[in-house]
């Protein structure tokens, strides 16, 4: 029955197809529904072909056709493309006429309007004008909130299902014992996936191919197109998707011309232990489909839109006021600093209603690593988030664009190292690229694309980072919060079952050492007041003064708990070294000690109150000299911070005064050698600083409490 159910669909829409070609104008139309059905999707399988790596030739050729699209497209002076003849603006509330007039005149503006989903208003001036110019000659008025040119925005791609064995990625952050604690994996979460569309839904179109140039040849026009499009067999059934929006045609039908709004949504939830295809994060999410980005089939065939920061705003308040819980950007743009001050409104609208925003950190690191103007909104919005992308080896990946705006690093993969077959990419189904891109191919063999066939591809970019995030984010966005707390405690985005391991020894060890300490302080007089009487006459030889040297080891549980807890997994860390006494026979002595603690952890979020671990590597060098005489004393305390996501600049290297005391006990195993145990207090005021997760949690000073081994050489 399938089989005849199969033929009669393609009859009929054959049917349609030349029944509609006999009926319609000769008009140029284009993106028009024919019927809302179409074949059933061919499935190609796995794809070994890295063309989505964001060095690839293909993707140059995806930059010419955009380029060639876009006749009003101009390069600003920080090199960010905008188009021309139109500015964002966004007056204060309760402008007067006059003012606007006013202000519009100043800026040769003709007229203005304001779209849906936005709290900003478009200004149309003439094309010749320097947008980026009258964008700042508007800022400055008073009556004006702020003014930006319209740049150009675009993605960051560079169980028992079958391919989960090839899903490094979600092995790789620990997935399988999260779906374990909450195997719903957040159904009653809804997340919006602001990207090139998903294919969702089962539909024919039709459009009109214009002709274009790329790289100086022209590709002929290929007409009127009858084109059906399926939905991603891996997704899911339709009713998992929710409130889908198309702001490049202006419809409700965000259907995907291009593979990466798929890829992402099949990373983020696709369908999972249903014995096809591969897995997702939260595989039982809602998806909000909200196309925001132009692809190359959108503009050839003539949208009326492209993705600008107007768009990509207009989409992001979209999907918060349709209940998207959780947004994934996996998009950017470089530029000049600050200049994206529509999508931050709408960034911190959305957080603002209870939403979690997942950016990615940008591919741009081998290209002088400029900074990512969407992703360094992160670093301003509580409840957003920058992606930085890692490879198969753990390691940050070639392309991953790294800043003090880089908060976060999950799975992005990475094909150089990784063998041509792909394997070190991020592998989900998406629309087949061999029938998509028919345009990377040699002009004779240029033809119609096909958005009905599926394969499933190998991609990579931050744009395949982000969605792992917020995959994870939907997870905990449950509403129970039992299974909330223990989902972050066991979801890692860098998985180390082994440091993990000795982490909980380690505390093991060190409470009872702590324990011990603090024993032997407090009875360190009694033991002083009985050990003299018994002393035997051969102490009277012991020297006046004496010069002694000492191994030390220590444990110190810090007191900025939340910072190391979040970093290095626990508030008690070790420190080694070594130093030197003067040891006066009435009990007075000296000490000189230098000491080092090096260890490397992880940056940490705050989200809501709660504090997660993350997967950008940070490694920090506690180096005390110190210097006490009787039991209390000063130090000189260098403190370094260093990570591979952050710029030489960025990171931190300070040195502070502080202070100490202690008290224990010595006992001598041999007239040359003794072992002492004492518990020391220290205290560094301000050598944390004011960012990251220290800020987070008020936590400026280093110091608090350390249980101290000495094995001490002398009399």
């Amino acid at each position: 029955m399938a089989r005849f159910r199969n033929l009669f669909s393609i009859l009929a829409l054959a049917l349609l197809i030349v029944f509609s070609a006999r009926g319609r104008s000769q008009g140029v139309v284009s993106g028009v529904v024919v019927a809302d059905f179409a074949p059933p999707a061919i499935d190609s399988g796995i794809v070994a072909r890295v063309s989505r790596s964001p060095d690839s030739p293909e993707s140059q050729m995806r930059e010419a056709i955009r380029a060639s699209h876009s006749p009003l497209e101009r390069v600003g002076a920080d090199g960010a493309h905008y188009i021309a003849g139109k500015l964002i603006v966004k007056f204060r509330a309760g402008i007067s006429s006059t003012a606007r007039v006013s202000a519009m005149s100043a800026a040769g503006a003709s007229t203005s309007e304001q779209p849906s989903y936005a709290n900003f208003e478009i200004v149309h001036i003439d094309p010749s004008v320097d947008a980026e110019e009258a964008a700042r000659a508007l800022a400055a008025r008073p009556d004006v909130e702020y003014a930006q040119a319209a740049y150009r925005v675009h993605t960051e791609f560079v169980p028992n299902d079958p391919n989960y064995a090839k899903q490094w990625n979600l092995r790789d952050i620990d997935l399988e014992r999260a779906w374990d604690i909450q195997p719903q994996a957040g159904s009653d979460i809804i997340v919006a996936v602001v990207d090139t569309g998903v294919a969702y839904t089962n539909v024919t179109m039709r459009y009109h191919a214009s002709a274009f140039r790329m790289n100086g040849v022209i590709y002929p026009s290929l007409g009127d197109l009858t084109l059906p499009f399926v939905a991603a067999t891996d997704l899911g059934p339709s009713s998992r998707f929710v409130a889908p929006h198309d702001f490049i045609w202006d419809t409700n039908l965000p259907i995907d011309l291009d593979g990466h709004g798929t890829h992402v949504s099949g990373t983020i939830g696709q369908a999972t232990n249903n014995g096809i295809g591969g897995a997702g994060v939260a595989f039982n999410v809602k998806l909000m489909p909200v196309k925001v980005i132009d692809s190359d089939w959108d503009d050839i065939f003539g949208s009326p839109n492209q993705a600008t920061d107007d768009v990509v705003a207009r989409g992001i308040r979209y999907a918060a006021d349709n209940g998207a819980k959780v947004i994934n950007l996996s998009i950017g743009r470089t530029g000049p600093p600050d200049s994206a001050p529509a999508i931050e409104d709408a960034i911190k609208y959305a957080v603002g209603k209870g939403a979690f925003v997942a950016i990615a950190a940008g591919n741009d690191f081998e290209d002088g690593n400029p900074k990512e103007v969407i992703a360094d909104i992160a670093s301003r919005v509580q409840g957003a988030v920058a992606v930085g992308a890692t490879d198969r080896a753990h390691n940050r990946a070639y392309y991953s664009s790294t800043g003090t705006y880089v908060e976060l690093s999950a799975p992005g993969g990475a094909f150089r190292g990784f063998g041509d077959t792909g394997e070190g990419g991020i592998l989900q189904q998406t629309l087949d690229l061999e029938f998509v891109e028919t345009f990377t191919l040699p002009l004779s063999r240029f033809v119609a694309p096909r958005f009905d066939v599926l394969a499933n591809f190998y991609f990579i970019g931050t744009s395949q980072a982000a969605p792992h995030v917020s995959g994870v984010a939907a997870m905990l966005k449950v509403r129970h919060r039992s299974r909330y707390r223990r989902a972050r405690q066991r979801v890692r985005l860098r998985r180390d079952q082994r440091a993990q391991h000795t982490a909980r020894i380690g505390a093991l060890q060190v409470k009872t050492l702590i324990a011990a300490c603090l024993t032997l302080a407090v009875s360190a007089p009694l033991a002083a007041q009985t050990r003299r009487p018994a002393a035997s006459p051969a102490s009277s030889d012991e020297p006046v003064i004496s010069l002694r040297g000492f191994v030390l080891g220590s444990e110190q549980r810090f007191s900025a708990k939340t910072t190391f807890n979040a970093v290095f997994g626990q508030e008690v860390q070790p420190f080694l070294g070594g130093g030197a006494q003067l040891a006066f026979r009435h009990g007075l002595f000296v000490e000189v000690s230098g000491s080092q603690f090096k260890k490397t952890g992880q940056r940490a979020l705050v989200f809501n109150g709660e504090v997660f671990r993350l997967g950008i590597p940070l490694t920090a060098t506690i180096t005390p000299i110190e210097l006490s005489v009787g039991g209390a004393g000063v130090g000189w305390y260098g403190y370094k911070e260093t990570s591979s996501f952050s710029d030489p600049n960025e990171n931190v290297d300070t040195r502070k005064n502080g202070y100490l005391a202690n008290v224990g006990v010595e006992l001598r195993l041999h007239r040359w050698v003794g072992v002492a145990v004492d518990a020391q207090y220290t205290h560094i005021a301000d050598i944390l600083g004011t960012d990251g997760i220290s800020k987070d949690a008020n936590e400026k000073d280093l110091g608090g409490i350390a249980a101290r081994f000495k094995l001490i050489i002398g009399r």
